[in-house]
């Protein structure tokens, strides 16, 4: 190739460079080319489930299918406004939330699905083994054991590998407040909070709006009075608590709605045990099964 030639090329890629940089950093931010090759600023959504076979609907539209291997599904190409998304899997119920996608922002979203029929497994005090003979469950006097405490305790019974090493319970004269990283669940006044402990850039979205330029450092997850009150396994960001009609779980995510579905009906009491639920029906004891099942008793009292 002779210096022409080379002079040529070599000013080509300047000019492609020139053009193409610009370009890929606006698409980037968002931006695309309508009919009329015109620039449009768009934004995204994002579901992230931790299971495959979850359809996440757009405006009543299937978009995607979570799978072994895309937990996590990105919608782009969105214009700024509200969306509803809707993640369903079969034997679960429904999760919903309505989105406001900024320009050039991504709406986050990280549902908790319940199984549409709630089972439980018996904790007996006697168990019969294989040469026939029944003897003393070890793990009811354990269950036994978490419900004797008025506040969850400091260690583990059950499955002590699996706590989560930064969450705290700390109990005060007017209120019972638990740490799950720096996020603080607090009983105020007849209500439940939502405070961020942490640095500002770390904040979660839920605490923010959607263009995160407005965040609060606190806000009322639930605005009546609850019982009793933790986090829900293997979550940060989801709620489980009893009143007097039975056991709820809620999501800190507070746009609308605020999905809150009822595991159990009925007077009856919960504590919490590494991901393990538990919970107390007059003198009987039951485990609650998180997953979908028709193999396994329900309890509704």
């Amino acid at each position: 190739m002779n210096a022409r030639k080379r002079f040529f090329v070599s000013g080509l890629f300047v000019v492609l460079f020139i053009v193409l940089i610009p370009l890929i950093l606006l698409y980037s931010l968002g931006y695309r080319l309508d009919k009329d090759f015109s620039l449009f600023p768009t934004g995204g959504a994002y579901v992230f489930y931790p299971e495959s076979r979850a359809q996440v609907y757009v405006n009543g539209e299937l978009g995607k299918t979570t799978s072994l291997f895309e937990r996590g599904i990105f919608i782009d190409n969105l214009n700024a406004g509200t969306y509803d998304i809707e993640v369903r899997k079969e034997f679960y119920r429904p999760w919903k939330k309505t989105f406001e996608v900024a320009v050039g922002k991504v709406a986050e979203g990280y549902p908790f699905l319940i199984p549409e029929v709630i089972s439980t497994s018996s904790v007996p005090r006697f168990v019969t083994v294989a040469s026939g003979a029944s003897v003393t469950n070890s793990l009811y006097g354990e269950v036994v054991a978490l419900f004797a405490t008025t506040t969850e305790p400091k260690t583990n019974l059950l499955l002590q590998e699996k706590m989560v090493a930064t969450s705290s319970v700390v109990a005060t004269t007017t209120a019972l407040i638990k740490k799950n990283i720096e996020i603080v669940l607090e009983k105020q006044t007849g209500r439940m909070v939502a405070s961020w402990k942490g640095s500002k850039d770390a904040m979660p979205f839920y605490f923010c709006d959607a263009a995160r330029l407005l965040c609060e450092d606190s806000f009322v997850v639930i605005p009546n009075s609850v019982k009793r009150f933790d986090f829900y396994p293997g979550r940060n960001d989801v709620l489980i608590y009893n009143k007097a009609d039975g056991v709820y779980v809620t999501e800190l995510d507070s746009r609308t709605p605020q999905n809150t579905f009822k595991l159990i009906s009925g007077n009856v009491d919960f504590r919490e045990s590494g991901d393990r639920v538990f919970v107390k029906e007059k003198a009987s004891y039951y485990e609650i099964i998180f997953t979908a099942s028709t193999t396994l008793n329900t309890l509704s009292i």
